[in-house]
């Protein structure tokens, strides 16, 4: 599914199959490039290749948000919550980046 988004490869609605693309201007492929770039740092932070499925980026998401959650650190030195704290936030980021991009 990623690398389908990925390589620009998308199904066509039936509708839209006789029509012509249009060319992509410089700024579009600008926009297309960032967007592959944040894609793959948000795959990244959650260890995940660009080849996951949404069914493994929604257990991986839950799995480390289990271990680095603010709740589950209390009983940690404040440094090691300090760096709970900084990972949950960057999870959260990567997943809602995710989310919002793929359709989870």
């Amino acid at each position: 599914m990623i690398e389908e988004l990925e390589s620009g490869k998308r199904t066509r609605q039936p509708h839209l199959a006789h029509t012509v693309p249009q060319r992509k201007t410089p700024h579009d492929i600008e926009q297309e490039t960032r967007r592959r770039i944040e894609l793959k740092r948000a795959l990244e932070i959650l260890g995940l290749p660009t080849s996951a499925t949404p069914e493994q980026i929604k257990n991986t998401y839950k799995k480390l948000m289990m271990q680095y959650h603010p709740d589950r650190v209390m009983q940690l030195s404040s440094a090691e919550q300090a760096l709970a704290k900084e990972m949950s936030a960057r999870l959260n980021q990567a997943y809602q980046f995710l989310k919002e991009t793929l359709k989870l």
